[in-house]
């Protein structure tokens, strides 16, 4: 959810503020300091997306931006094979926090996580959730087509889907209360809300609604897609679910863990594609296919009507070229 909330927070401060975002998710060694190279002297505020896949990536990455600010969206399984595993992504993503702590930052926390709140050691730590005594505290509720939220008497919406973003706009919120953003201005920024390509996408395809979330994909983010498609109220409910990579010798086990879960929810229509899906155990419920090429060649005649379509899968596979296919 890194790019979704940096997006999120850049169309609710640009209401008030002169601000520049990374491009993209230029996130890297090389991205990071090519997207502090926009600031200039009319610039009020940067937002900097940083990313890693190792110990020690992200201490550099703040070495370099110098963050006045620091959010964490969460801890999930990704990257687990540069890490060493989930501690590693811990201690890796943490490294944000610690360079606040130490010059006296400002940690914008959810106060949901308790991962979070353990690895959180300063004092300036800006704290949001619905859990009693965050200071500012929320009321989430989903709506038919949209997520909603109550503060202190304000109430906000966003057109964007799954409960797993409940967090990441809160915490938009939350900055830009923090940086006395008015509250109509904030929802402003809410409805002028644009996601980057193949991210958290609703496409209305005649009768059908597709759910593209292509742009990547690990064992947290697959598993709350799938949450999201299973508590929607749909006729038809088709699965395109693509490998995920970076997961080391892990990879068989979580794949594994993912299958097992989709054929325990959902009956038909389970499309799994890539060699790690591709040796899973499975009852005779999926359909799998090693190639992107074999699942071409074998849902050319398939008609969809009033149907739900889940499309998810690593960058690597590049599954939104299923939307040609159907």
């Amino acid at each position: 959810g890194k790019t979704t909330t940096k997006n999120l927070i850049y169309s609710i401060l640009s209401q008030t503020y002169n601000v520049i975002k990374t491009k993209g998710n230029l996130n890297n060694h090389i991205g990071v300091p090519l997207s502090l190279l926009d600031i200039n002297e009319n610039v009020d505020i940067a937002v900097i997306e940083m990313g890693a896949n190792h110990i020690g990536e992200i201490k550099a990455l703040c070495e370099i931006a110098m963050p006045d600010f620091g959010l964490i969206t969460n801890y999930g399984y990704a990257h687990l094979e540069g890490f060493g595993g989930f501690e590693g992504v811990i201690k890796g993503k943490s490294e944000m926090f610690e360079y606040l702590t130490q010059n006296y930052g400002h940690i914008i926390l959810n106060n949901d996580d308790k991962i979070q709140i353990k690895n959180c050691k300063g004092d300036l730590a800006v704290t949001f959730g619905e859990k009693e005594g965050s200071e500012f505290l929320f009321k989430y509720k989903k709506e038919q087509k949209f997520l909603s939220f109550e503060n202190n008497g304000d109430k906000y919406s966003c057109e964007i889907y799954g409960d797993y973003n409940f967090t990441n706009i809160a915490a938009s919120i939350t900055i830009g209360k923090f940086l006395d953003i008015s509250s109509t201005d904030i929802q402003k920024g809410l409805i002028s809300f644009k996601n980057d390509s193949n991210r958290s996408e609703i496409l209305d395809y005649g009768s059908n609604k597709i759910y593209l979330d292509a742009y990547n994909a690990n064992p947290t983010s697959m598993l709350a897609a799938l949450k999201n498609l299973k508590q929607l109220k749909a006729k038809n409910k088709y699965l395109f679910l693509g490998d995920m990579f970076e997961l080391g010798k892990d990879a068989a086990e979580e794949h594994q863990a993912i299958v097992d879960y989709v054929e325990t929810n959902f009956e038909t229509n389970i499309f799994l594609i890539g060699k790690n899906f591709f040796n899973t155990k499975s009852k005779k419920t999926s359909s799998k296919y090693e190639t992107f090429e074999d699942l071409k060649t074998n849902i050319s005649g398939l008609k969809l009507k009033d149907a739900s379509i889940l499309i998810k899968g690593s960058r690597g596979m590049a599954l939104e070229r299923i939307l040609e296919l159907l």
